[in-house]
């Protein structure tokens, strides 16, 4: 507890003593500051003090009094030619369809259509499974069913092709 009571009179007292106003300078070294400081003018600024134009008087100054006084000097046309007709918005090339990006757009759209299809397919197969169902249709012959699975489980021994007779 006394630790952070003497930090909080530290930093208390440290704001103070920041607060203090300092010395001040004095005018003497206030005005060689003032001194050094036109010295090292740059050379741009050196020379646009050189040509005096701050001192001279504007020839011609524009503002409303003068303009009221001249008069403003406005000239319109009688007759005003037609405008161009205006480009069209889009190039010619845009307006006919492009063929092989529509090309591209259908086979996109025939693969994921085809993608949909196999997806759907994937999914009643998996519920088929989970239910222990069959996919089959339900209306086929159960006696044709059972004659495809046995032809597809056969097993066909390969017999090496006979050599044609040679003469």
């Amino acid at each position: 507890m006394k630790a952070i009571l003497s930090c909080a009179l530290a930093a208390f007292a440290l704001t103070l003593y920041a607060a203090d106003p300092q010395e001040k300078p004095t005018t003497a070294t206030t005005l060689s500051a003032a001194a050094q400081a036109q010295v090292e003018d740059s050379p741009l600024v050196a020379a646009a003090k050189r040509t005096g134009r701050l001192a001279k008087k504007p020839t011609n100054v524009i503002t409303n009094e003068t303009l009221v006084k001249s008069g403003g000097h406005i000239t319109t046309a009688a007759h005003q030619a037609p405008l161009p007709p205006a480009p069209p918005k889009y190039p010619a090339s845009l307006n006919q369809p492009n063929t092989n990006a529509d090309r591209l757009k259908k086979e996109a759209q025939e693969k994921a259509r085809k993608e949909a299809i196999a997806k759907r397919a994937a999914a009643r197969r998996a519920e088929a499974d989970y239910n222990d169902d069959s996919i089959e249709p339900r209306f086929e012959d159960p006696a044709q069913q059972e004659q495809m699975m046995q032809q597809g489980a056969q097993t066909t021994t390969a017999q090496p092709p006979q050599k044609p007779p040679t003469l």
